[in-house]
C-alpha cells in the first residue's frame, strides 16, 4: 500500500474515517507487514480492537500519525519511556555528540543528556547508570574543548564524571568502527547531519535521532537490526496543529553563573566582569540590553557584517527616539558575541557617520558614476535626522593597532572597553546606543545573557532560536529560512509576519536598489507600540514550555508508547 494512503489527515483517534476502513485494511496490511518484516511486534494490549492494530502496524511501517495522540498519551508514553529506562536493566545508554562546526549541534545533544539525568522534579528521567558520550576521534581537538564548556560543572581531568546521579563516560570512536562496543538498548542525539543509521553505528538497538528546531535533517527512531523500518517523526502532527520538526527542546534548569569562576585573569575574565556589570545595569529601567549573535568576520550566514550590525544599531536608535517609546527604555546596550575584528567594527563606525557602503562603492566605481546614490544619501539625511554619530558609541575588546594611522584617516579609533566610562557617556546621552564588541562567550554565560536581555536578541542560529522561543522574549531570527517563527493560532499571523519582515530587514545589503531602509522595519519592531509583539512572544514561551509540546518528551512518548520500548530486543 503506497504510505500516502497511511497519512489521511482525516484519521484521528476513534475517529469515523479509521473506523470506517481499519476493517477492510488490517488484516491485508497486517499479512504483508509481517511478511516483508519478521521481527514485528504488535502490542495491542493497551488498544481496542482493529484501530489499535491498525496503529500498531503503522508504527512498524514508520508511518505513524502522532495526531493519535492527544497531551494524556503524550504523558502516558512520558512516563512509560522513563519506567523503562529505570527499571534496572538499562545500566548504560548512548549519546552521540555530532563534530559539526559551531556549538549549536553539541549543545543541542548535551541539553538533551542534561534531560536524561535530570531529577524528575527538574522535568528530568532521573537516569542513574552510565551514559557514554560517543563522538569522533577524528575531531577529538574541536569536540572535546566543546563538552568541557558545555559542562562547566564537570572535571574531565578527573574521573569519575558525575552528573546528578549519572555517570558520565567518554567513549570516542575512529573511522566509524565500533565492532568491540557492547550492545545497548538505547541510543540518543539532539544533533546529528550523518544519514546514516546511527543504531548500527553507535550499536544501539533503538536510536532516537533528533534534530534542532526546524533543522533539514530528519528526526526518527532508528533500529538494529535494521530490517526494522525507522520511524520517521517530521511528518507526523503533534495533536493534529504541529510538527515535530517545528517544536523546540525545553531548556534545563540551570542556575546562575558563579561569576566567581571567571576571575583568574585574561580575557574570559575581562567579559565575564563586564557581562556581570551589564546585567546588573540591565535591571534598571532606563537601559534595555540586548544580546547579538552570528555577526562576525569572514564567512557568515550574516553578511555583510558591517551592513547588519548598521541596520540594528541605527534601527535600535530609531526605536528609543521614536514617539511611541513610552514601553522602551531611553539608552540600549548592545552586546554583540560574533567574532567582529576591530577592521569590520571600524566600518560600522564609518556607515554611522554617513560614509558609502562598500556594496555602493564598487557599483559607484563600476558604473563610473560621480555622484551618490540615493539610497546613500537618503541614509545620510536619516543619520543626521537621529543624530546617530553623536549617539552610537562602538567599543571593542580588541587592543588598537600600533604604528601611525593612514593620513587619510580623520576619525579617532574605535575605543577600547572602558566600561565605567563608556556608561557615564551612554547615561550622558538623552537617548543613545552602547554597542560592546565583546566576542564569543562560554555557552553559560551566552545562555545566561539571553536570559536576561530586556530588547530583542538578534540571531541566525537554529539552536539560538530554540533558547528564544522557550524563553518567550521578542527576538529577529536573521535566516534564510522563510519560515522562522510559529504561528499558535490565525491571531498570530499579523505578528509573526511583523518579525519575519523586520528580520528579513537584519539582512539587508545596503546596495544602491534598496527601496527602503532597513533599519525602519527594524525600528518599528523594537517598538513593538501595540504591545502585540510582546504578547505574541509571551504566548510562543507559555506554549512551548509546556511538556506536552517539547521535543525530547514528545519523541520519548513515541518510543515509551509505539517503539516496543522495553520487549524484545533482536538477537546479536
Amino acid at each position: 500500500m503506497p504510505e500516502d494512503n497511511l497519512h489521511d489527515d482525516g484519521a484521528t483517534a476513534g475517529g469515523s474515517t479509521l473506523g470506517a476502513i481499519a476493517p477492510v485494511v488490517v488484516p491485508a496490511l497486517a499479512a504483508t507487514a509481517l511478511a516483508g518484516l519478521g521481527t514485528l511486534f504488535i502490542r495491542s494490549e493497551s488498544k481496542s480492537g482493529v484501530v489499535g492494530q491498525f496503529k500498531e502496524i503503522c508504527v512498524r511501517l514508520g508511518v505513524l500519525r502522532k495526531s493519535w495522540f492527544n497531551d494524556a498519551e503524550i504523558r502516558e508514553g512520558r512516563e512509560a519511556f522513563k519506567q523503562c529506562l529505570n527499571n534496572g536493566k538499562h545500566s548504560a545508554i548512548r549519546v552521540f555528540v555530532d563534530s559539526a562546526d559551531g556549538r549549536g549541534h553539541q549543545a543541542s545533544s548535551v541539553n538533551l543528556l542534561r534531560r536524561l539525568a535530570a531529577p524528575a522534579d527538574q522535568h528530568g528521567y532521573a537516569y542513574k547508570g552510565t551514559i557514554e558520550i560517543a563522538y569522533d576521534e577524528e575531531y577529538k581537538e574541536k569536540t572535546l574543548p566543546k563538552l568541557e564548556a558545555l559542562f562547566p560543572e564537570v572535571d574531565f581531568k578527573k574521573p569519575p564524571l558525575k552528573l546528578n546521579d549519572a555517570t558520565l563516560e567518554l567513549k570516542p570512536f575512529r573511522d566509524g568502527k565500533t565492532d568491540d562496543w557492547p550492545p545497548v538498548e538505547f541510543g540518543f542525539s539532539g544533533a546529528a547531519d550523518e544519514d546514516e543509521n546511527l543504531a548500527k553505528k553507535l550499536r544501539t538497538r533503538k536510536f532516537l535521532r533528533l534534530q534542532p528546531y526546524r533543522w533539514e535533517k530528519r528526526n526518527e527512531i532508528q533500529f538494529e537490526p535494521t530490517e526494522l523500518k525507522s520511524i520517521r517523526m517530521d511528518d507526523d502532527a503533534v495533536e493534529a496543529h504541529e510538527k515535530l520538526a517545528e517544536l523546540p527542546y525545553r531548556l534545563p534548569a540551570r542556575p546562575p553563573p558563579r561569576w566567581e569562576d571567571y576571575e583568574k585573569g585574561g580575557d574570559l575574565a575581562k567579559k565575564a566582569a563586564i557581562l556581570r556589570r551589564l546585567i546588573e545595569e540591565n535591571q534598571k529601567e532606563t537601559l534595555g540590553l540586548a544580546p547579538l549573535y552570528g555577526i562576525q568576520s569572514g564567512k557568515t550566514m550574516l553578511r555583510p557584517p558591517q551592513d547588519v550590525l548598521f541596520n540594528v544599531t541605527v534601527g535600535t536608535l530609531g526605536a528609543l527616539q521614536s514617539e511611541n517609546t513610552s514601553r522602551l527604555p531611553r539608552h540600549a546596550v548592545l552586546v554583540n558575541t560574533g567574532d567582529l575584528q576591530r577592521k569590520d567594527l571600524t566600518q560600522v563606525d564609518r556607515l554611522i557617520h554617513g560614509d558609502e557602503s562598500e556594496t555602493e562603492r564598487i557599483h559607484r566605481l563600476s558604473n563610473h558614476r560621480t555622484v551618490d546614490y540615493e539610497s546613500h544619501q537618503q541614509r545620510r539625511t536619516d543619520l543626521n535626522a537621529l543624530e546617530a554619530e553623536q549617539r552610537i558609541k562602538l567599543v571593542t575588546l580588541e587592543p588598537a593597532p600600533s604604528g601611525d594611522r593612514p593620513s587619510n584617516e580623520t576619525r579617532p579609533e574605535i575605543g577600547e572597553v572602558d566600561l565605567q566610562k563608556d556608561l557615564d557617556w551612554l547615561a550622558s546621552q538623552d537617548s543613545g546606543v552602547l554597542v560592546v564588541q565583546l566576542g564569543p562567550l562560554p555557552p553559560e554565560l551566552f545562555q545566561h545573557l539571553f536570559e536576561q536581555a530586556s530588547l530583542p536578541s538578534v540571531f541566525e542560529g537554529q539552536n539560538t532560536a530554540n533558547q528564544a522561543i522557550y524563553l518567550g522574549k521578542p527576538y529577529l531570527h536573521a535566516s534564510m529560512n522563510q519560515m522562522v517563527y510559529p504561528s499558535l493560532s490565525a491571531n498570530d499571523d499579523e505578528m509573526r509576519n511583523r518579525a519575519k519582515n523586520a528580520a528579513q530587514q537584519v539582512r539587508t545589503v545596503l546596495a544602491p536598489d534598496i527601496q527602503e531602509p532597513p533599519w525602519k522595519a527594524i525600528s518599528t519592531f523594537i517598538q513593538d507600540p501595540d504591545g502585540k509583539s510582546e504578547a505574541y512572544f509571551t504566548r510562543l514561551g507559555e506554549h512551548y514550555r509546556s511538556r506536552e509540546n517539547d521535543k525530547l518528551d514528545v519523541a520519548l512518548a513515541i518510543l515509551g508508547r509505539e517503539a516496543d520500548c522495553c520487549t524484545p530486543p533482536p538477537n546479536k
